[in-house]
């Protein structure tokens, strides 16, 4: 079959492990964080649907998108696991306050059943909580990586399958034009799309066609963006905001990329007042890491792109 490159940033052991582990299990939780978003969620149905022949089921705190339930045929999730797993998988994400916190303390203890991490992000606290904890940074996305093994699993992905990774590709890599496209990034592209990815679907389904109230949001927005001192272009959604336009959460999606292009920009980012306090998305050109940022916060991203979510004390008098 169709395979990506054999690059492994693990140790090949570490990753044989993770293929028998997989293998032996016949129920499995797949975990995904907060607000789940192409990457976490296009990886996670993937393998589930690779499984098929198991018990699988994805646990998510928040209702996906509308468009990924028009991408991934028969996208379905659950807050809590219907049976006692024996493995727990947790895909683009590696911190244990992104997941859902609940369900991970009805589940057997780390040491009782395999966990496995798989995380193209930096390290987080379950780095060392996990037996097979696999991190790739280099890689682009997740499900760059979950193809990988599903390819090592030695089963031929069917064409929604590899819709469902290029997904994950696609949004993680803004459409190929962030920096974290690579040379195997679009070997792997290239070969889930001989394999009947449907890559116009995505593209279509995540165009620039928008809504009423998410231009009205969007509008309000960017009518009251600035410069602070640090030369980087602000924008604050309120949850006032979104009531006055009937706008969502997800329609926010998207807006740090706009103001980014701000004349003197350096960086940008979008405050978004939610029930849980601030999540703000994070942005830069430079060839700097804004995720030193985030990271402040307790937040995590990579060279040119992060996020974190805060409370409203913690962000009080630091957007100027």
């Amino acid at each position: 079959m169709v395979g990506p490159s054999q690059k492994l940033t693990m140790g090949k052991e570490l990753f044989e492990n993770i293929v028998k582990a997989i293998r032996r299990a016949q129920r499995i939780v797949i975990f995904t964080h907060i607000n789940p978003d192409g990457d976490a969620l296009g990886s996670a149905w993937a393998l589930q649907q690779t499984l098929s022949n198991k018990q699988v089921v994805i646990i998510s705190n928040n209702r996906p998108a509308k468009l990924f339930y028009e991408i991934l045929q028969n996208l379905s999730f659950e807050k809590v696991s219907p049976f006692q797993p024996d493995l727990v998988m947790i895909l683009d994400c590696s911190e244990l306050g992104r997941v859902n916190m609940g369900e991970i303390l009805r589940l057997p203890p780390f040491k009782k059943i395999p966990w496995i991490v798989i995380d193209h992000h930096q390290n987080g606290n379950l780095e060392k909580s996990t037996k097979y904890s696999w991190k790739d940074t280099t890689s682009s996305s997740t499900a760059e990586m979950v193809w990988r093994l599903i390819t090592r699993l030695e089963i031929k992905p069917s064409a929604n399958i590899a819709t469902g990774l290029l997904l994950g590709i696609y949004t993680d890599t803004g459409g190929f034009r962030h920096a974290n496209t690579s040379g195997e990034t679009l070997i792997a592209v290239s070969e889930l799309l001989a394999l009947g990815g449907n890559l116009l679907k995505i593209s279509q389904a995540l165009s620039p066609r928008q809504s009423l109230p998410k231009v009205r949001l969007w509008g309000g927005a960017l009518s009251e963006i600035f410069l602070n001192r640090f030369k980087m272009a602000v924008a604050v959604v309120r949850e006032k905001d979104l009531r006055r336009f009937g706008a969502s959460v997800e329609d926010a999606a998207g807006l740090v990329n706009i103001i980014l292009q701000l004349r003197g920009a350096r960086a940008a980012a979008v405050f978004l007042e939610t029930k849980d306090g601030w999540r703000v998305s994070l942005r830069t050109r430079q060839k700097s890491s804004i995720s030193s940022i985030a990271k402040l916060f307790g937040g995590r991203g990579r060279d040119r792109f992060a996020g974190f979510l805060a409370t409203k004390s913690q962000i009080r008098g630091k957007i100027n």
